[in-house]
């Protein structure tokens, strides 16, 4: 490969990646490893995952792929908001802006920490059947704090693993195995389990009343007593991962142990630090960042590349080396490189030995929306909010007013069914659960599979939003007069298809297509089969039943 192709390759939008990396590379010789270090070195690349790919594209002899960048803006959109673009963010923030401006603009906008939200509250299993909803708000505050760059990765995790929305929502060995599972990728073994779960044996679960909601729930508290001599030896101390006791003085060692029960909000920063070794030790393990690259790779490019292309997570760890990891950072990395940016058309005539497959890593593969973002993406391009899933709270507590005998709810980012008591309204969180989306957390989790039942559900969801007489977005302009006929003429038609396609697709329709949907619904019209006044939500019906807007 000459090296003013690789320079191209070097500065340009992109290249690839797809699905596990198991073509039989050849392995080379030491002449040519030598040849590419040399070639690589004289490269000036601003991305560490594009350095490290340089010798195995250059070995391969090819030549840069890259995606159009309407594809890219709705990729990244997708990605980093749970959401299509609205062509408003098509025109203004990706056409004529680099892959980097666009990763800036997304990852600017509430909905990327949103996005993250609910991401963690998968992970962590946000349940406030469970966990009491204000500890839970204070763990997605952190999540935020994480993604809007002012915790690192290290400290995050610290201070998660004793924050109470976690001791509160997990008990026992599943503290242990949860942390593990979320920040290690993997169980904890059962010798792991059973020692360290002495790491959070102080925190112990209690009854309490909110008094503003007026509902019973289970909180937690330090509980200093468990853990004095000589249960601390037995109780309260691990040795798999360094020999580390967690232990607090008793603040009244005179008083009952009731009085020795300590809320959260009372420790001390000292006594914080020492009940914070979970967090410290799972943090200073080898795989602790490693895992969080490479559930990146894996999510980001949707194969499972961190395995296939050790060189490009190492060059990530590598990237970060000798300074807390910066996930922000790390994601933009990714985001920026050609891996992520190339086109997802398999390339022709590029082929590994033996398999005569292309290389995994020679395009991106195509990857399908989750529920939350299929019905709000829906509902933007529609323009009808029809509510939300409040990712921190399945239930929303509630309570009865001592006074009033009124039924309060907690608060919550449901619709409101009853402004006076904040009823929620479950519209949103019903279809997106038989959908498979918007998860309790107990009975069930977030399920990305298919069938006969969620095509017949996402059809009646379509008919819908696609024939509400407000749903305005249908139409250029935003207007919608009931009943609205777009007229027969072939200019208005044309107008009408333009404006869908650009909503539902985030590109501008090809010539091909406009011909055919001219073509049909000439004789459609002439016909009498359809009336012009049903084009748009036909036309809705259509583009969102088809496959381009599901995936991406």
């Amino acid at each position: 490969m000459k090296t003013g192709v690789f320079l191209l390759l070097a500065t340009a939008l992109a290249l690839g990646a797809c699905a596990e990396d198991t073509d039989p590379e050849p392995a080379p010789t030491p002449d040519a490893v030598a040849e590419e270090r040399d070639v690589c070195e004289e490269l000036q690349f601003g991305n560490a995952a594009d350095a490290a790919m340089c010798p195995r594209v250059q070995r391969a002899g090819l030549n840069p792929r890259y995606a159009d960048a309407t594809t890219v803006c709705r990729r990244m959109a997708i990605d980093l908001l749970g959401r299509t673009p609205t062509w408003t963010e098509v025109e203004g923030q990706c056409q004529g802006k680099s892959p980097a401006e666009m990763v800036d603009y997304f990852m600017s906008q509430p909905e990327y920490v949103r996005r993250h939200q609910r991401r963690w509250a998968d992970l962590f299993q946000y349940n406030d059947g469970f966990s009491h909803y204000r500890h839970i708000l204070a763990l997605d505050e952190l999540v935020a704090q994480l993604y809007r760059g002012e915790v690192n990765y290290a400290r995050f995790g610290e201070l998660a693993l004793t924050h109470p929305g976690y001791t509160g929502r997990h008990f026992g060995e599943a503290r242990v195995a949860v942390a593990f599972r979320v920040f290690l990728g993997r169980d904890a073994h059962p010798v792991e389990r059973a020692d360290m779960v002495g790491l959070w044996t102080i925190w112990q679960p209690v009854q309490d009343y909110d008094a503003d909601y007026y509902f019973q729930h289970i909180d937690v508290r330090a509980y200093p007593p468990i853990c004095q001599p000589p249960l601390d030896e037995l109780l309260c101390h691990s040795s798999v991962y360094g020999d580390t006791t967690v232990a607090i003085p008793l603040r009244d060692p005179d008083a009952s142990s009731y009085r020795n029960l300590i809320r959260p909000d009372d420790l001390t920063e000292d006594e914080w630090e020492a009940l914070r070794a979970p967090g410290r030790i799972l943090a200073a393990l080898p795989y602790y960042n490693e895992h969080a690259v490479t559930e990146a790779m894996d999510r980001y490019l949707g194969w499972g590349a961190a395995a296939g292309l050790p060189e490009v997570r190492l060059a990530l760890l590598r990237y970060f080396e000798g300074v807390d990891l910066d996930v922000p950072a790390m994601e933009r990395e990714l985001l920026t490189s050609h891996l992520y940016l190339q086109t997802t058309t398999p390339p022709e005539n590029e082929v590994a030995p033996l398999t005569g497959e292309a290389p995994r890593w020679r395009y991106s593969p195509v990857k399908f929306m989750d529920v939350e973002t299929w019905l709000d993406s829906l509902s933007l391009t529609v323009k009808r909010d029809f509510g939300q899933c409040d990712h921190r709270f399945p239930y929303v507590r509630n309570g009865v007013h001592p006074q009033s005998g009124q039924t309060i709810y907690a608060p919550h980012a449901y619709p409101v069914a009853n402004p006076e008591t904040n009823t929620p309204d479950f519209t949103y969180a019903t279809v997106a659960r038989v959908l498979g989306g918007c998860p309790d957390r107990l009975q069930q989790f977030r399920f990305t599979g298919t069938g006969v039942v969620h095509a017949l559900d996402q059809e009646s969801i379509l008919q819908y939003l696609c024939y509400l007489p407000d749903a305005t977005g249908l139409l250029p302009g935003g207007h919608f007069n009931a009943p609205f006929a777009p007229g027969a003429d072939r200019e208005t038609r044309t107008a009408l298809f333009r404006h869908q396609i650009r909503s539902f697709y985030s590109r501008e329709p090809a010539d091909a297509e406009l011909g055919d949907f001219l073509d049909s619904t000439d004789a459609c019209l002439a016909s009498s089969a359809c009336t012009p006044d049903q084009l748009p939500a036909q036309l809705c019906v259509a583009l969102t039943q088809g496959a381009e807007f599901l995936h991406y």
